[in-house]
């Protein structure tokens, strides 16, 4: 019907607008009205003491965050929220971290209204993980922009949602529960920095920054506290795990050297396929999941248990047997070890996570050096599948013994590592 009435008189309605009131026509047709428009908020003052730059993205940010509040207390609040955007801009901080910022904020605002934020409030991600993490979303569209891992709701700490993985957290205690002996916990959301940092622009790794937002206590409880967390900007795609056979073959060599590569400097722990998006649209691969890399259990510092705890789910792909890629084999061997440490060591790592990343580094790039492949790197790196040492955590332990006392000089120590891989892989 509508059709028919479209094609004889084009001032009636779109077939295509479908909003419930009807009405007739001057020949006594009935038609369906078109919804009313949304209320145009009204365009901020100007101000000759801003200059033009500063006005435009202020306009900006108040005409996003106020096209759907009509009323006088939304529009107060949209606007102070905008200021506190701006705010944040001046700080410095990237355009996502403060739409994560004020979501956040604004979606925890017992004075703004349930029907308003509504569609903006943070979800869990539902992944099949031992820790807290949530799906942000931006204010105005409603799409995922990142998503959030607060740093009580890790693994063995106070607030994890899983009752088995929950515990009172005690910064003194030197009890580390779990497989990973190597990691500190509530120090995952800093690793997930700390890669961004340090393999961000190589390695794809998403856009990831450290947050301190109100937030439930527990998903159960409405009670906010103020939480620190890492946010990860979303990364669209699919798992690699549930990517086809053909789909995994058919992806570029590169992509998996880059990974793996990564892996290599960073001691990835928990490198599975589920940590893996396969972007179609790009044909490359996005690491997510860094909060087991960066472990120090291969410290040479320690008393004992020294070992390697990595895990690397691409040595039984295809393209890992495929000689180095060239430009994966340049960014190790330019990787600038100091300038990354300290970097690290600013964000808050311990100095013995610091000290195993240089040994990996030292590793890395010495294999590269030897002409070692990056399927053969990862198993010198990797424990066996029954539970026997690396390769690599027996030559760290070598070269301690040779240096008994003086196993604190640092300068020494990698002397005398690189002799002992010398004599056991040459």
């Amino acid at each position: 019907m509508f059709s028919k009435i479209h094609s004889e008189d084009s001032n009636l309605p779109s077939p295509n607008c479908l909003p419930k009131e009807t009405g007739e026509d001057e020949h006594g047709r009935t038609y369906r009205k078109r919804k009313a428009e949304s209320p145009v908020m009204p365009p901020l003052p100007v101000s000759p003491h801003k200059s033009p730059r500063k006005q435009a993205t202020e306009h900006r940010y108040y005409q996003a965050s106020t096209t759907r509040s009509p009323s006088k207390k939304l529009r107060a609040c949209h606007l102070e929220y905008s200021k506190r955007a701006l705010e944040l801009r001046e700080e410095g901080k990237s355009r996502l971290e403060v739409e994560a910022i004020v979501a956040i904020e604004m979606a925890y605002d017992p004075t703004v209204e349930n029907d308003e934020k509504a569609n903006f409030l943070p979800l869990p991600t539902g992944a099949e993980g031992t820790a807290g993490s949530y799906y942000i979303f931006d204010r105005t569209e409603c799409r995922k922009i990142g998503v959030f891992k607060p740093r009580d709701e890790e693994q063995f700490m106070p607030n994890n949602p899983c009752s088995t993985y929950r515990r009172p957290y005690d910064p003194n205690s030197t009890d580390r529960p779990g497989n990973r002996k190597g990691h500190e916990p509530g120090m995952g959301w800093k690793k997930e920095v700390a890669a961004f940092i340090v393999g961000g622009k190589f390695a794809d790794v998403p856009f990831t920054c450290l947050l301190k937002v109100p937030f439930p206590i527990r998903r159960t409880q409405i009670e906010c506290v103020i939480k620190e967390g890492s946010f990860q900007a979303f990364a669209s795609g699919k798992l690699l795990t549930n990517c086809t056979r053909h789909e995994i073959s058919n992806l570029p060599t590169f992509e998996i050297h880059k990974i793996a590569v990564f892996d290599l400097l960073t001691g990835a722990g928990d490198r599975t396929l589920a940590n893996v998006i396969y972007d179609g649209i790009s044909n490359r691969l996005i690491p997510i999941d860094h909060g087991y890399n960066f472990l120090d259990s291969l410290d040479w510092m320690k008393s004992d248990g020294i070992k390697s705890e990595t895990k690397f789910a691409w040595i039984r792909l295809e393209q890992i047997k495929q000689p180095v890629d060239l430009e994966a084999k340049k960014w190790a061997l330019n990787y600038d070890v100091e300038k990354n440490t300290s970097l690290l060591r600013k964000l808050g790592l311990s100095e013995g996570s610091i000290r195993e990343h240089k040994v990996r580094v030292f590793f890395t790039q010495w294999g590269l050096k030897q002409g070692f492949d990056f399927q053969f790197l990862g198993k010198l790196s990797s424990p066996s599948s029954s539970g026997k040492s690396s390769i690599l955590s027996d030559l760290v332990v070598k070269t301690k013994t040779h240096l008994g006392d003086s196993v604190s000089n640092e300068k020494l120590f990698f002397a005398t590592f690189e002799k002992v891989l010398s004599d056991t892989l040459s």
